[in-house]
């Protein structure tokens, strides 16, 4: 689908809810926005689960079985309010906050998985079944969370064993050409239950999530994180949300808005500490002067945030000669925030490894003899919505310039009724079209006032009619 690049949505002045708006409750000592989905903890005694890989997660157990943990992750003094599901499989022991220890009894399991799986040669004659969801052209109007919903719903009676995101979308450099893109955090939030939460509590049978990373930038590069089946292309990158720190400007009170930027960041790490991800990782995509070093122990990467020997710099602190220049953050190229190409995501644990075809990442999952791959449906749920955007941007102008084409104040009385009619009835189709789509279309593209500007109008061309009346 070839697109052109548009900025903002209906619905969303910001990703998330906030500013001049919200900042004013907050001040009055409101509970923490809907939009963090998280709870403030005080004096819990943290569980601990260590995987066989040596990722370390921290949180309070929900509740175990034989074969799982349910676990609310905690990040700071932040609570998920959603419990995340971990295989015993996967787990080397649990540490309880009591002090309590407890070793998974698969005493088989390895201790350290491989970076690169692969093909299994015991795999039955039972095709392996890959759901695959294309994310292309513009995150938040190509694809959002309602089409994904209806693409990942139509999935769930395939039963597939994979669920395969390709993300491949649309980026520049913010709309000003100035800022980074942490504003479309918000469309990121609302999509990650569709392909986490969504899954574990309502699917009968769980399929792996993997993400295959062409092009994740803005809020698409919070989108891998959901899972840590992660694989890029040659070419592919992550990045491009370096923002956060200069976020909401200098609008409101500044304690605020530092605890709401404190808010977003912890949200952010929350959809990556789950699935093994370092936290500082996060940090340094979302935060323009968050300095970051790495170097290299037993295979795996240690982050420092102060040079020592041998370490390699991630990103800088953005300040004066170490600014990125504009070129660079159109590009995506500068380290005033961290952007991951693929043999930097593979070596920092990010990327399981560099597939340019379906072919390639099939044999990373070990299925490249043995997979049916299912695209049409979800397919046929992206495209629809697009061309369906993509008409609306055209039908709606076109009909608020019928409306205000009309002539309502003619000298006839019947002629000025029927006249008031038909705006009426116009602007009722308008309403009924953008609340439909209203969470991807865009003010700036269709050209008519809000829905509740619309409705006002309604209610004024009703009372001028009963004014009217002989």
């Amino acid at each position: 689908m070839k697109k052109t690049w548009k900025n903002g949505w209906l619905g969303r002045v910001s990703a998330l809810p906030l500013l001049c708006v919200g900042v004013p409750a907050l001040v009055a000592g409101s509970s923490v926005p809907a939009e963090a989905r998280a709870v403030a903890i005080a004096g819990e005694e943290l569980d601990q689960v260590i995987f066989r890989d040596g990722k370390i997660v921290k949180g309070v157990i929900d509740k175990e079985t034989e074969e799982t943990v349910s676990l609310f992750v905690v990040v700071g003094t932040i609570r998920g309010t959603v419990a995340t599901v971990y295989q015993k499989k996967d787990i080397l022991s649990i540490i309880r906050g009591s002090g309590e220890k407890t070793t998974t009894t698969d005493q088989d399991a390895p201790e350290v998985r491989p970076a690169v799986q692969t093909p299994d040669e015991s795999a039955t004659t039972s095709k392996k079944v890959v759901y695959h969801i294309k994310l292309d052209g513009i995150l938040g109007r190509d694809f959002n969370v309602t089409p994904l919903k209806d693409a990942v719903n139509a999935a769930r009676a395939l039963e597939p064993d994979y669920l395969l995101i390709e993300l491949d979308n649309l980026w520049r450099y913010g709309s000003d050409e100035s800022k980074g893109r942490f504003d479309e955090f918000g469309i990121a939030d609302e999509i990650e239950p569709v392909l986490r939460q969504n899954i574990q509590t309502h699917w009968k049978k769980q399929p792996q999530l993997v993400v295959w990373v062409k092009n994740a930038m803005g809020g698409a590069a919070f989108i891998p994180f959901f899972t840590s089946n992660v694989y890029f292309t040659s070419d592919g990158r992550m990045g491009g949300i370096g923002d956060l720190g200069d976020l909401f400007g200098s609008t409101g009170d500044e304690v605020v808005r530092d605890k709401q930027k404190s808010l977003r960041l912890a949200r952010a790490k929350g959809m990556a500490i789950p699935n093994g991800y370092d936290e500082r990782l996060v940090e340094a995509m979302t935060w323009r002067t968050y300095v970051l070093y790495y170097t290299m122990e037993g295979g795996k990467p240690k982050y420092h945030t102060e040079p020592v020997p041998g370490a390699e710099l991630l990103t800088d602190s953005g300040e004066g000669e170490f600014e990125d220049t504009m070129e660079q953050r159109v590009r995506g190229e500068g380290n005033d925030a961290l952007t991951l190409k693929a043999e930097l995501a593979q070596k920092l644990g990010v990327s399981k490894g560099t597939a340019d075809s379906i072919e390639d990442l099939m044999f990373y999952l070990g299925i490249l003899d043995n997979y049916e791959l299912v695209s049409d449906k979800s397919e046929r749920v992206m495209e629809r919505w697009s061309e369906t955007i993509d008409r609306l941007e055209q039908e709606i102008p076109a009909m608020f310039r019928e409306f205000n084409e009309i002539n309502a104040n003619g000298q006839d009385y019947n002629a000025r009724k029927q006249a008031r009619g038909a705006q009426i009835n116009i602007l009722k189709k308008i309403i009924q079209k953008v609340e439909r789509y209203q969470e991807s279309l865009q003010w700036s593209r269709i050209g008519v006032p809000p829905l509740d500007q619309l409705r006002v109008m309604i209610e004024q061309i009703r009372l001028q009619q009963i004014a009217d009346r002989p």
